[in-house]
């Protein structure tokens, strides 16, 4: 019998933190991470601000929490990548962003209001991805350098998600715009010819 409430209590917390994070995370699209209050998310769980805070010890806590846990989903699907062709990763990667545009297009917003351990958890999702692409071009000489053409395509990629309303009023900027990020990163490659836009 005690064992039961203890499991029921230890289920009912467990459920109490998922309905958090899930709530959180779609008031952070909304409403951006740096709009949001404890007030807005125990309102928006139905909670108290004191049992917010029993579970996750400050704000800060929690947007490190839902940062990790993309980025542990995120690390996941790109180590899942097993293509050479930087093409197929670049496009595998956009697939990913898209999934959760809403949420990155947010970030590519707030960032530079981020403190340094937010930038810091987002950066390593970048870490990750300039490694793959780096490991895809070491076997070619370019007239760039990995670098410069990593830069290109997250340049791009920020720029689309930071002006996604300019771009596509609804649905996604990255289908959008996937193919012109793919072209402009390979031409600086030198893998694909270049031809700007009209």
């Amino acid at each position: 019998m005690l064992n039961e409430k203890k499991n029921k209590r230890k289920t009912a917390k467990k459920n109490t933190r998922n309905t958090i994070l899930y709530k959180t995370k779609e008031l952070f699209i909304h409403h951006g991470i740096l709009n949001t209050s404890s007030r807005m998310i125990a309102r928006e769980c139905g909670i108290a601000n004191g049992t917010l805070f029993a579970h996750f010890e400050n704000v800060d806590h929690l947007i490190r929490e839902i940062l990790m846990e993309m980025t542990g989903s995120f690390f996941t699907e790109l180590k899942s990548i097993e293509t050479s062709e930087l093409t197929a990763y670049l496009r595998e990667y956009l697939n990913f962003v898209a999934k959760n545009e809403d949420f990155y297009s947010m970030i590519a917003v707030e960032y530079p209001l981020y403190s340094e351990d937010i930038q810091r958890i987002i950066l390593a999702v970048e870490v990750i991805v300039r490694d793959g692409v780096f490991s895809r071009l070491k076997t070619t000489t370019f007239d760039f350098s990995p670098t410069e053409i990593i830069n290109v395509f997250f340049s791009q990629l920020e720029y689309y998600l930071r002006h996604k309303k300019k771009f596509a009023e609804s649905g996604s900027v990255i289908k959008h715009k996937s193919q012109t990020i793919i072209k402009t990163t390979l031409a600086v490659a030198g893998e694909y010819p270049w031809q700007p836009n009209h």
